[in-house]
């Protein structure tokens, strides 16, 4: 299954026989198959004379590793991913730069793992290969991060490529002429365009990136933000922020991309109205009336709801059907919803009380010892709803980010053609496929909020009334 290496003079009798026990070894007895790999990375000398004839001081050799080691990282099993994250920690520390091409080997397969929902075994891969870039420079995985940076549907893949192109360039950065000034240039490219990520997480790594090229750079750095025809040429908030990087805590996220696209917008839309308004009053016609957009009204959508002059104001909704806030009316809105959920008591929430209010019962009729043992059962079920209950919520939320941020990038692409100088632009074609991508938008929508609904369900006990 694996191949061997080819005749070499370096002794690679040690790394064959690994390559034939992961052979003839079935996946089912994972335990002789990571004991095989422990061993062989346990047979690499410490002192560095020793290493000269061995087959670690070969990267080709080396390269051999990347199959099994693969298929170790990739076992659903996370005492198999453990135990070979340790093995290929010591290796990386063993072997150094000579290790470079297999790390560059077994990147997708470490990319494959970061799509998991597995937290844990995503956290042992994470750290093994945070460690790895300390003592293997591998700048040849650097073009898949920032392919898979800009295209990978995965949010946790994201943003583990987006880390390690931060530490990459962190720990890379003060090997003199290993990080030419084309990868600087290319690597920066790839973290502007996902300076607007809809994971806060790969936004924070990708603001980090972005300040070490600045930091290591500042030539490179003036260079990228005045090309004419680079990304902050045509986007003057992306130009300010990168301008400004590191000196102010700011973030392009979603929230911020969707208020300047309203803006924009609310200001097409008065300038439009008061032009009507205008000329209204210079005919005679009488005083203005509130205008509803259609097709031939200019660069407005007809998609867009009627607006007023008025609705520009801060807490109403926007053209886009966003509710634009500031701070102020953000913490006001938070009070009120908390005072109304306190009055509101829904059937669910009721039946949650219940149970408590039957618990507390049974444990005031107990005995005294036994009383102080209920009252902590309750106590501890109480948390562990909330627990629950918080967890349920924030994963619908980031569900419902990542659909929103695909239906900004759709409403900004189909709103181009709307604006667009060419008569053929949309087409019929382009009309259906917007239509049909709002109904599936909708309908993912949808699926959150019933596996929420769901949840909430399981919470209170509801579902088995």
């Amino acid at each position: 299954m694996y191949s061997s290496p080819r005749s070499s003079h370096n002794d690679d009798s040690d790394i064959q026989e690994f390559l034939a026990t992961i052979d003839r070894t079935p996946t089912e007895q994972w335990a002789k198959r990571v004991t095989a790999f422990e061993r062989l990375v346990n047979s690499i000398p410490e002192s560095t004379d020793d290493k000269s004839n061995k087959w670690c001081s070969d990267a080709k050799i080396m390269r051999h590793l990347a199959g099994p080691i693969g298929t170790l990282l990739r076992d659903s099993r996370s005492i198999v991913v453990r135990r070979c994250c340790e093995s290929c920690s010591q290796l990386w520390i063993k072997c150094g730069i000579n290790g470079r091409h297999l790390l560059k080997d077994i990147m997708p397969d470490i990319l494959a793992v970061h799509a998991q929902t597995v937290n844990v075994i995503r956290t042992y891969v994470q750290n093994m290969v945070t460690e790895a870039m300390a003592h293997v420079p591998c700048k040849g995985a650097m073009p898949l991060w920032i392919e898979r940076l800009k295209t990978d549907k995965s949010k946790t893949v994201r943003e583990a490529c987006a880390l390690y192109l931060y530490i990459g360039l962190s720990s890379w950065m003060d090997i003199e002429g290993y990080i030419t000034s084309e990868i600087w240039k290319q690597v920066a490219a790839g973290l502007i365009r996902s300076i607007r990520d809809p994971s806060p997480s790969t936004r924070q790594h990708v603001k980090k990136g972005l300040e070490v090229v600045r930091s290591a750079r500042p030539d490179l750095w003036e260079e990228i933000n005045n090309d004419p025809n680079g990304p902050a040429s045509k986007d003057p908030k992306l130009r300010r922020f990168l301008n400004n990087i590191g000196d102010i805590d700011d973030d392009l996220s979603i929230k911020s991309r969707a208020s300047n696209l309203s803006t924009q917008s609310q200001r097409s839309q008065k300038s439009q109205l008061s032009s009507r308004y205008n000329s209204g009053q210079r005919s005679g016609l009488g005083p203005p009336i509130r205008v509803t957009t259609t097709r031939n009204s200019g660069t407005n959508s007809p998609l867009r709801p009627s607006i007023s002059p008025s609705t520009s104001e801060p807490g109403t909704q926007s053209s886009l059907g966003l509710l634009c806030t500031d701070k102020d009316s953000t913490t006001n809105g938070v009070k009120e919803l908390k005072r109304e959920a306190s009055i509101r008591r829904s059937r669910r929430s009721l039946l949650m009380k219940d149970r408590w209010s039957q618990s507390n019962l049974q444990s005031s009729s107990s005995l005294d010892d036994q009383q102080d043992t209920e009252e902590a059962k309750v106590e501890i079920g109480h948390h562990d709803i909330a627990k629950k209950l918080l967890s349920a919520h924030k994963k619908a939320i980031d569900a419902m980010m990542e659909i929103i941020a695909i239906e900004m990038n759709a409403v900004q692409d189909f709103e181009n053609d709307i604006d667009s100088d060419d008569p053929n632009k949309p087409s019929g074609n382009d009309v259906l496929t917007y239509f049909e991508a709002v109904g599936l938008c909708l309908s993912k929508k949808n699926k959150v909020d019933q596996e929420l609904e769901k949840a909430l369900e399981e919470l209170s006990g509801a579902e088995n009334e």
